[in-house]
């Protein structure tokens, strides 16, 4: 996904910690993701939270769309803001809706719970189709901010 999206080859053993930590540790980050059941032909969204890590089926459907979740405290707004992250959708199953579906999930997520405030992403500059989607989500782009980072990995 990172070198789809940025061109950047990522370090394989840094990653599956990256991915491996969420089921270890608390409030860390949250994974959604959207399975292809063949038999039927169609798309089922599963909770791959930290809180849910064990699966109760036997029948292999692979996962064609997933995003994951982290969380910041806002004082101001008296709630989490859930930052999206991690957003893909294998190119086989692109342009059928299966970020709607996520997106739909983790937002009624938010709605029903009293101390979530907001949805926030990031996206690429010119990553105009995933820019057009967010909006037809209902997202806003924030013109306020500029985003500032340092990384002792270099990215």
């Amino acid at each position: 996904m990172a070198m789809e999206t940025e061109k950047l080859a990522l370090d394989p053993p840094t990653v599956v910690r990256g991915v491996t930590v969420p089921f270890m540790k608390e409030n860390v980050a949250d994974y959604f993701v959207v399975e292809y059941d063949a038999s039927s032909a169609a798309a089922t969204g599963t909770d791959a939270t930290a809180e849910s890590t064990t699966t109760t089926t036997t029948t292999y459907h692979p996962m064609v769309a997933m995003l994951m979740i982290t969380y910041e405290w806002s004082d101001w707004r008296a709630g989490s803001i859930h930052w999206i992250q991690s957003v893909y959708t294998h190119p086989d199953h692109r342009r059928k809706g299966l970020f709607g579906q996520l997106f739909s999930f983790v937002k009624k997520r938010v709605d029903d719970d009293p101390d979530a405030a907001a949805i926030r992403l990031y996206a690429e500059h010119d990553n105009h189709s995933a820019i057009n989607t967010y909006k037809k989500m209902g997202l806003e782009v924030e013109e306020h901010y500029r985003m500032m980072r340092w990384s002792k990995l270099g990215y």
